[in-house]
């Protein structure tokens, strides 16, 4: 037998290189046979890890190649294959009923509805360059799309199958990429033009994927890649290609379909890839090209059911022929294009059934075997997904019925207690949350609460220190003078920045240039002797001064710190809204424990809240203008703690002109104003802090509790719209019988489509 296939491979190769000799006289490429010879070493050198010790040229030349090899024309091919008889084959693409498909498009439409996701299977085509696998990519569609015969694929090409109950015809979307120059627009094209826009965009190597969409009622959801095929030699690309074989092999839960040209099992070369992907070869489909070619080779049953019988044990191999590219270009459509697919493979069933082959391989011969296969295994991929889609409609069967006897619980359990207790737990939370705030904590997000010093004052309106005659005081803020000027804080820090501003502002501040008649004026004349004194008269000045510039800057500063506390009660709500956020997850679900939905109440306590810092606001001030002490009080001080004594007899100033007495009682001013008016400074802000700052700490609990807890039971329900709320809630009720009427429906429409589409051929 080996002595015979000898023979008969001996002749092949005496033909085929006939042909190689014509090849190449076409390609003016014959060269003197030293030449030959040495090209042909250079080849032999060439080294690849998936296909060492085998040479192929370039895709184009292989092709070509190819259907000289074949040496027949496409008239004469054609006219054989029309003396097969068809009627030992099946009719091509035709393998689902129409009620399947259908049954398919309501399971998405359902599963859409539920917020669930079908399985998509996914295939990825891998194959040397030449193999003829972007030939096979066109079997599984089933029409010619493709650019055959002109080198090998350059690019990724993506289909995605699309089921659309609406579309009679396929319709054919070719997504926009960089290489399209359609401007970001995707576009709508036939078949025909398919094929010449993969061509312009297949002229570069590219990892970018060409993208086209293909919607119609009969298919299954499906995602086909063919990658760009593998080069076979030594080229420039050939280490970028393989990285994007291996990108689109990696993804676990997508087939394989390894394609490869069907020659001696010890000349297979692809198995080690896929290996490295799918070592257990669970998930790879073996296809094995031209298999016409070596199907002539063989001349005894024994032959052929020995090759059929050497494929990998336990994985799924096919064995393809197609028509040659001359038969496939003249195809005037698409199903004159699988009629001759059918041809092919009734041409090779006829040549096995001469060599009477074991009929159990039948099932492995031929594309429209490869595609029943690739179909139903799709089918049974998408069956996998059903049950978990179908408890989940049932899942939310259970969280309506739930939903609805949480909505009757509340409904029953809404009265004055209830609402007390709302009441008093939010007052609570408040107080603790406005607590942590002024001691110092970062709950509140500083960065979207906290405000720096210039967002303090544009927030406030636009604010800057006045004098009494509504004068800019201005000083340079930095960071020794003013601590956190450019830091969002709120709060306590807050408060406390606002003091230090102050004190800048109060320690620049000084007394202006005194008339001589306020100084004559002011000193009046000494009981004892008739004589002025001036010392009583520079304590009269400071304490008229002293007044006139701090009592502006008293207002000033108590308006800045009623904003900042007032502006911690929204910092205070948004912590108790992300502590909501944390506890339940976002829900349009009405909760009576859920103080959001009590928005009068809340702006209720926050009014108690604001009145109390207005309040203790409007004390604080009153306190200050205690500091304003008496000319006699200032005289008294003046006397008997300052270490220097101020004159007191006017004798050391008489005699002198106007213009001495001037300047000798601007600078007892000048003296006293310097003790005065750090004395004021000091206490503002000690008051600020004894009379501001300590009731937020200790009062306001109290005193909003009591608040809180006094409401009477009318004002409990007018504060909770408790009418509104009970209205939502029955509106809840309504709708969640709604939807769970709407779920008992989807469940009986899916199980009864997921029973035809698992058992089409019994419905």
């Amino acid at each position: 037998r080996q002595s015979g296939m000898s023979t008969k491979r001996r002749k092949n190769r005496v033909k085929k290189n006939a042909v190689e000799q014509v090849f190449e006289a076409v390609e003016g490429k014959v060269e003197q046979k030293s030449t030959r010879k040495k090209k042909k070493d250079s080849k032999e050198s060439i080294d690849n890890d998936y296909f060492k010790g085998v040479y192929e040229e370039d895709g184009t030349i292989v092709e070509q190649r190819q259907l000289l090899t074949e040496g027949v024309d496409p008239v004469t091919e054609i006219a054989e294959y029309e003396t097969l008889n068809l009627s030992a084959t099946e009719e091509n693409y035709v393998n689902f009923p129409e009620a399947l498909y259908e049954n398919y498009s309501l399971l998405q439409k359902i599963t859409k509805e539920t917020n669930s996701e079908m399985v998509i299977p996914e295939i990825v085509l891998v194959g040397p360059s030449g193999s003829g696998k972007s030939t096979v990519f066109e079997s599984l569609i089933g029409a010619r799309f493709n650019v055959i015969g002109t080198g090998s694929t350059k690019r990724p090409l993506i289909f995605h199958l699309i089921n659309n109950e609406s579309i009679a015809e396929p319709r054919i979307t070719i997504k926009w990429d960089t290489s399209s120059g359609t401007y970001g627009l995707d576009r709508v094209i036939s078949f025909e033009e398919l094929r010449d826009e993969i061509q312009s965009r297949n002229k570069k190597y590219n990892e970018d994927p060409i993208v086209v969409k293909y919607e119609h009622c009969n298919v299954l959801n499906m995602k086909i890649i063919d990658c760009p095929g593998i080069p076979t030699g030594k080229s420039k690309n050939s280490q970028s290609l393989m990285g994007i074989t291996k990108s689109y092999l990696s993804v676990p839960n997508r087939t394989i379909v390894c394609v490869e040209e069907a020659k001696e099992w010890d000349s297979i070369k692809m198995t080690k890839l896929v290996k490295e992907y799918d070592p257990e070869l669970s998930r790879t489909i073996f296809v094995y090209t031209k298999y016409h070619a070596l199907l002539h080779t063989f001349t005894t049953a024994a032959e052929i059911n020995n090759y059929l019988k050497g494929s990998i044990p336990d994985s799924k191999s096919f064995f393809v022929s197609f028509p040659s590219i001359g038969v496939r270009e003249v195809a005037n459509s698409n199903e004159e294009y699988k009629l001759r697919l059918r041809q092919a493979y009734a041409k090779d069933l006829t040549i096995s059934d001469t060599l009477a082959y074991d009929q159990r391989y039948l099932s492995n011969i031929g594309s429209n075997q490869l595609y029943k296969y690739v179909q139903n295994a799709a089918w049974k991929q998408c069956q996998h997904g059903l049950p978990a889609i179908l408890q989940n409609i049932r899942d939310r069967k259970v969280e309506f019925g739930t939903l609805i006897s949480n909505a009757e619980n509340q409904l029953s359990s809404i009265d004055t207690l209830k609402l007390r207790s709302i009441a008093n737990n939010y007052a609570v939370e408040f107080l603790q949350i406005t607590g942590k705030l002024l001691s110092g904590t970062s709950e509140g997000n500083p960065v979207v609460t906290g405000e720096t010093l210039d967002e303090e004052k544009k927030n406030q309106g636009s604010f800057e220190w006045t004098d009494k005659y509504n004068r800019p005081l201005a000083i340079d803020i930095t960071e020794e003078i003013v601590p956190f000027h450019s830091i969002k804080v709120y709060g306590g820090q807050q408060f406390e920045r606002l003091l230090q501003e102050f004190k800048a502002i109060a320690s620049c501040i000084q007394i202006q240039e005194i008339p001589l008649d306020s100084i004559a004026t002011a000193a009046g004349f000494n009981l004892n002797s008739n004589v002025p004194n001036f010392a009583w008269a520079a304590c009269d000045i400071v304490q008229y001064q002293s007044k006139e510039l701090f009592v502006p800057l008293i207002d000033q500063l108590g308006a800045r710190a009623k904003y900042i506390m007032r502006h911690l009660a929204d910092v205070s709500e948004n912590v108790i809204q992300a502590h909501r956020q944390s506890e339940n997850a976002y829900t349009d679900v009405t909760d009576i424990d859920d103080i959001s939905n009590y928005p009068r109440f809340t702006y209720h306590v926050q009014n108690m809240y604001y009145d109390f810092i207005d309040r203790i606001t409007e004390e604080c001030v009153n306190k200050c203008m205690d500091e304003f002490y008496t000319t006699n009080t200032i005289m008294w001080e003046l006397t008997e703690f300052l270490e220097e004594q101020l004159p007191t007899d006017s004798t050391k100033v008489l005699g002198m002109n106007s213009k001495a007495t001037k300047k000798k009682v601007t600078e007892l001013v000048s003296k006293i104003w310097e003790h005065v008016g750090q004395r004021i400074s000091r206490n503002i802000m000690l008051k600020f802090y004894n009379y501001f700052l300590n009731p937020l700490q200790t009062s306001l609990w109290t005193e909003l509790q009591q608040k809180v807890g006094t409401l009477t039971d009318e004002e409990l329900a007018s504060s909770f719209q408790v009418d509104n709320v009970t209205a939502r809630l029955e509106q809840d009720k309504q709708h969640f019988l709604s939807e769970l009427e709407t779920a008992g429906e989807e469940e009986k429409e899916f199980v009864k489509a997921a029973q035809i589409f698992a058992h089409p051929l019994s419905s």
